[in-house]
C-alpha cells in the first residue's frame, strides 16, 4: 500500500502512519483543483513569508506560513488546509468569512514577491472540498 512505501523509504515515520487518513489525500489530488496542483509547473508547500503591512492603522511586522501555492502560466493558486468543522447552523460562507482576512494576508505576502494570485481557497480536509474565497 501507499502507506507502507512511504514508511519504507524513510518518507514518514512508523509512528506517524497511523494518522494518516489516506481517503483525505486521495479525495484532494481526485478534485479538479487537486489534479491542477498536481500538474502545476510549480508547487510550493508550507512557505515562510515575513513582510510589513498595515493593520489597524499601525505597521506591523507580519510572520506566517502559507500552506500551498501552485504556479499556472496566467498566475497563482493559493490553497490554505483547514481541519474545521460545520458546526450546526453555520455554512461554508461563514468558513470563507472566518479566514478570509488570513488568505489576503497571504495574497499581499505574494504580491509582494510580483506574484499574482489569481484563485484562493481553503480545503476543508473534513468535508473533502474546497471554498473559493474571493
Amino acid at each position: 500500500d501507499m502507506i507502507g512505501k512511504l514508511e519504507a523509504d524513510g518518507t514518514i515515520p512508523e509512528e506517524s502512519s497511523r494518522y494518516i487518513d489516506v481517503e483525505k489525500i486521495t479525495a484532494f489530488f481526485a478534485s479538479d483543483i487537486g489534479a491542477r496542483a498536481a500538474a502545476a509547473q510549480r508547487l510550493e508547500k508550507e512557505r515562510e513569508f515575513i513582510m510589513q503591512m498595515e493593520l489597524e492603522g499601525t505597521e506591523t511586522i507580519v510572520q506566517g506560513i502559507i500552506d500551498c501555492y501552485f504556479c499556472e502560466a496566467d498566475g497563482i493558486v493559493l490553497i490554505d488546509y483547514k481541519n474545521v468543522k460545520l458546526i450546526p447552523g453555520s455554512t461554508e460562507a461563514d468558513i470563507a468569512q472566518r479566514y478570509c482576512r488570513q488568505i489576503d494576508v497571504y495574497r499581499n505576502a505574494l504580491a509582494a514577491e510580483g506574484r499574482k494570485v489569481k484563485e484562493a481557497y481553503l480545503y476543508l480536509f473534513d468535508l473533502k472540498k474546497f471554498i473559493k474565497i474571493p
